[in-house]
């Protein structure tokens, strides 16, 4: 297993790439993932009954097993879930119809040394959601509420800023630098 010295998000193309990829039966089991940030067995445990308990909501279990949470779905997601037109019990099945009971690893590294990211983990894709969401300026309490994190410095670990967001902060400090430059030459000094 390839692994980068230390977590790597995959850029917008990359995670098209990797849907692509994916397959009929990966495909809807890594959607939930980038679309509420649950964990991979969260994801796995879910049920039909998990999708109709509360309209406009999943219902999961957080990170511990510990409490059940309520995670908004948007219709992309939606769409995806009522697509495999399961009416109760295990969400994901495979093509003859029994249920999953384990995650589909070979198909999982499969789609993704097909994709060109063999690198990437499941558990980057949470990382993703925390990363875009914070990119976006939504504030990290909320992100840590979204994630199901106990603190924000949980949180913080899921939400360093990308490169390209690195260099917008320095060309704003240069265009800070440079319009304040510009007033002090327009001002005269005091004699």
């Amino acid at each position: 297993q390839v692994r980068p010295p230390e977590i790597r998000i995959p850029t917008a193309a990359e995670r098209a790439w990797r849907l692509r990829a994916a397959g009929r039966v990966l495909r809807p089991i890594i959607l939930p993932a980038l679309f509420t940030g649950l964990r991979k067995m969260a994801i796995m445990h879910l049920t039909a009954e998990d999708l109709t308990a509360r309209p406009g909501r999943i219902r999961a279990q957080d990170e511990k097993g510990r409490k059940t949470v309520w995670i908004p779905v948007v219709p992309t997601l939606a769409t995806t879930l009522s697509a495999l037109r399961v009416k109760e019990g295990p969400l994901f099945r495979w093509e003859d119809g029994q249920p999953m009971h384990r995650f589909p690893w070979k198909r999982w590294v499969k789609a993704r040394t097909t994709a060109g990211l063999p690198w990437l983990r499941f558990h980057d894709l949470r990382h993703t959601v925390g990363e875009l969401l914070a990119e976006e300026g939504v504030p990290l309490r909320l992100i840590q509420e979204f994630l199901g994190h106990s603190s924000s410095r949980v949180t913080e670990r899921y939400t360093k800023p990308r490169e390209a967001a690195m260099d917008e902060v320095a060309r704003t400090l240069d265009r800070t630098y440079r319009a304040q430059n510009r007033r002090i030459r327009q001002r005269r000094p005091p004699r």
